[in-house]
């Protein structure tokens, strides 16, 4: 994606808190999407998502003069959802399995150390260096993008055991890198 594509979070943003009711709606459908995507990938109740969205939009929505534009954006944001997800599961006393622990983990690096997301894309480019075109395709697909291995065979036009065998590979050739 080009940088003429890319959303500038930090001056819409600086446009709705000088007023700007427009420009606030469009960041709201954004967020929405955006916030609904996220939660999808740690709760699968679509009730629970839409509430906890709806929940999360009006923290943003009254929390937005607190936010700081010469800060980035997005971890702002990320901080809010996060935190909404911690009161959800306290809440109703669910267990985050191990995975979620270790993604709240890696974003918690992301909200208080942006200089960590810089980190990370070069650690998972140095990775991804390692396997080859159609592996790393595949990889991004499946474990960076959240397509599933069907809608990634769909995509792709390889079968389901293909895919599968493709990604238990090039993490196979990454977890070498990492010994």
């Amino acid at each position: 994606m080009n940088k003429e594509h890319k959303v500038n979070w930090e001056t819409l943003f600086e446009q709705v808190q000088l007023g700007n009711k427009e420009v606030y709606t469009v960041i709201l459908e954004k967020l929405y999407c955006f916030i609904s995507i996220y939660i999808e990938k740690r709760i699968y109740d679509k009730n629970i998502i839409e509430d906890l969205t709806q929940e999360i939009i009006i923290t943003i929505h009254n929390s937005r003069h607190t936010y700081n534009s010469s800060r980035p954006f997005l971890p702002w944001v990320l901080g809010i959802i996060h935190y909404k997800l911690i009161d959800y599961f306290k809440k109703n006393k669910k267990m985050i399995n191990a995975q979620n622990k270790f993604e709240e983990n890696r974003l918690d690096n992301l909200i208080y150390n942006p200089v960590r997301l810089f980190d990370l894309k070069q650690e998972l480019q140095h990775y991804l260096a390692a396997v080859s075109k159609r592996e790393k395709e595949i990889l991004l697909k499946v474990k960076i993008q959240g397509y599933s291995i069907k809608e990634t065979s769909k995509l792709t036009g390889l079968s389901i055991s293909n895919i599968k065998t493709i990604v238990h590979r090039a993490i196979a050739k990454i977890r070498i890198l990492k010994v």
